[in-house]
């Protein structure tokens, strides 16, 4: 279909290297042969990496075996649109300072593809301008439809000049094998003085991901970040927002001029426990680091006392621990009333930002309201948010969601989370924040000596151990677990062992107890239920696979726990956790409640040592790729001087 399309093409001067990339498909071999027998302009070369796809590498050796001043390189699944696309794209080329142009590319339901590269899409990755935006549709300043600069241009079709090309190196066939060579091509212009040009003119189809897939190589995504993290787009507003590619204006107040040194920033943590379940762990490690930032002071405030309270106070942050407001309230007025005599032991003027983490805390956020304060509302739940406040008064529940309105931010820890309270952004105030895990518990993980780990939890060395951490609950299920055990083959029992750790009293616990002892004798005692605990290291170090069961989750901790700690997962795909796991690549998913598909995927991986590994070689590359710790970091703490700037 490609070649065939080719023909439509008025630009006279060109001609056809196809790059065949060990193809074995006999129909497909004969087809190649009768194309390089013809007079047609076509040339086929084999050219093959020995350790397997790399399009640099492939493209790089072509790039070698023509004589061409120009080369556009050309996906096989695109197909030309537009008669005079090579013409206007020479036209561009041959213009002082351009280095590469491309095309305005359709998907085949003539939703937009690509009209140029965008750096900072997709958590700080890259992405396509526009993409899925009708073909109709203008864009931002019609940027969709008119010739622009941009910083790179997809190599589904891109024409550069081939001394160019050769001088700069061609494609990083170490870095970007696969992906983001086209991104890394284009940096390297523009650092070498060049410029990516955008041709609307040009118009192809392209039916991404349609020959080998759409998945990215954790490592090159890695490689993306480690290289150009840092960058931003020339090319694009910093006024726009990077959420997604439509060149939305940002809901972001910008910084005027530097800080005094004299403003101190007193941020008000309120948190609902001090516990180490996932939402108060997160609030702690972002205190601890923000601890460390010029001029930043924190106060946390908690309706409920534990363990935390002693390590924030071991790293000088003052704990406020106090009565619930809400403990007696039972209509608006006395909800009105608990706000006006809500006393926390710190002036209101010396707050300068209030952030709230969880729903639970919305009452905060009012409060924030009644003192004039700024806030930032951190939301980790990903259910309905009319399922949070069943137990209010209809008009406090109501009260609830009116608070989304409110702050400069509502901050999410994944999209997927974020889109369910999307009839939520009436004041557009959304953002989305994923969580990193802190350098500190890394360390102590990935140091845990596996062998000492075992033998301090009776594991032998040729035992495979399962292991689950999340808080003993429904929302959990793992019920699902001890349920998938109790349907594998006879043959693994012997080679089992199974830890859920995150046990506290509960009647959801005491029927977990009760599955467990309901299993087989062979191997019941293979099976371990561990109370909650904040040290979960010498579980991870002794555990071979990670099993997460939950039916609601936002952007677990547990997962990127165990990611670190270089573990194969299977998992179930809800929510934010299809941002943090790759499917096939590091983990395994199976739907949500289906033990039987869990007893599957649990039986494969246990019989399969090589595929274990396998995943598990990947664990930590598809960590690196994500948003880590510092960028976390960095992005709550512009957050909150950002609001401080709001306060009236």
């Amino acid at each position: 279909h490609c070649l065939a399309s080719l023909k439509m093409t008025q630009y006279p001067r060109y001609d056809v290297l196809i790059i065949d990339n060990g193809c074995d498909d006999p129909a497909a071999l004969a087809s190649l042969t009768t194309l390089a027998s013809r007079e047609y302009p076509i040339k086929v070369v084999r050219i093959e990496h020995p350790e397997g796809f790399n399009f640099s590498y492939i493209n790089n050796q072509a790039a070698q075996q023509t004589d061409a001043e120009y080369l556009v390189f050309l996906n096989d699944d695109t197909q030309v649109r537009t008669p005079e696309w090579l013409c206007q794209m020479m036209g561009y080329a041959q213009m002082d300072g351009v280095g590469a142009v491309g095309a305005r590319l359709l998907f085949p339901n003539q939703t937009i593809q690509h009209a140029g590269i965008v750096h900072g899409l997709h958590k700080g990755l890259a992405g396509h301008a526009f993409k899925g935006e009708h073909h109709h549709s203008l864009g931002y300043l019609c940027f969709a439809n008119v010739a622009r600069n941009c910083i790179g241009v997809t190599a589904a079709c891109l024409l550069t000049p081939r001394a160019l090309f050769l001088a700069l190196g061609g494609f990083d066939e170490t870095n970007f094998a696969v992906a983001y060579n086209d991104i890394d091509y284009g940096f390297r212009l523009h650092d070498a003085g060049y410029r990516s040009v955008f041709c609307p003119q040009a118009e192809l189809f392209h039916a991404e991901g349609e020959t080998r897939g759409s998945s990215d190589c954790p490592k090159e995504q890695t490689a993306l970040r480690r290289l150009y993290g840092h960058r931003q787009d020339p090319y694009y507003n910093p006024n726009l927002s990077l959420d997604n590619e439509r060149f939305e204006v940002a809901a972001r107040r910008l910084t005027l001029g530097p800080r005094l040194p004299s403003q101190k920033l007193c941020v008000l943590m309120c948190t609902h426990a001090l516990d180490h379940t996932g939402a108060p762990k997160h609030q702690f490690d972002v205190a601890q680091a923000l601890m460390g930032k010029d001029g930043l002071e924190i106060v946390v405030f908690s309706t409920a006392d534990g363990p935390l309270r002693a390590a924030y106070e071991a790293i000088g942050i003052r704990v406020i621990v106090a009565s619930h407001p809400l403990a007696k309230v039972s209509d608006l007025t006395a909800y009105d009333e608990a706000l006006i005599s809500l006393s926390i032991d710190v002036s209101p003027g010396s707050v300068a930002v209030v952030y709230a983490n969880t729903l639970e805390t919305f009452y905060m956020v009012d409060w924030a309201k009644a003192h004039r304060l700024p806030a930032l509302w951190n939301i980790h739940e990903s259910e309905p948010p009319e399922n949070y406040f069943p137990n209010l008064h209809p008009d406090i529940a109501s009260r609830a969601l009116s608070c989304f309105h409110y702050p400069y931010q509502v901050i999410f820890v994944s999209d997927t989370t974020r889109a369910i309270f999307k009839t939520l952004n009436t004041a557009h105030n959304f953002a989305t924040i994923q969580n990193g895990l802190a350098p500190g518990w890394l360390a102590e993980s990935t140091g845990s000596d596996r062998v000492t780990a075992r033998q301090s939890l009776g594991i032998d060395e040729d035992v495979v151990c399962v292991l689950l951490v999340g808080t003993v609950c429904e929302r959990k299920g793992q019920h699902d677990l001890v349920h998938a055990l109790s349907m594998l083959p006879v043959h693994l029992h012997a080679k089992l062992r199974c830890l859920i750790v995150g046990d506290r009293p509960s009647q959801y616990s005491t029927e977990l107890a009760d599955l467990v002892s309901q299993l087989p004798a062979t191997y019941r005692d293979c099976v371990e239920i561990v109370p909650e605990t904040g040290d979960v290291a010498m579980y991870y170090a002794a555990a071979d696979l990670f099993v997460c069961t939950s039916r609601v989750e936002s952007y677990p901790r547990v997962i990127l726990e165990a990611m670190a700690c270089g573990l194969p997962i299977i998992t179930t795909p809800v929510f934010g956790i299809q941002e943090q796991v790759q499917e096939g690549i590091n983990g395994l998913f199976y739907p949500p409640g289906d033990i039987m598909a869990l007893a599957e995927q649990l039986t494969l991986l246990l019989d399969n040592a090589d595929q274990r590994q396998r995943l598990a070689s990947n664990a930590r590359p598809v960590l690196e790729s994500l948003s880590n710790f510092d960028d976390m970091i960095i992005a709550y703490e512009t957050r909150l001087r950002e609001a401080a700037q709001t306060s009236p």
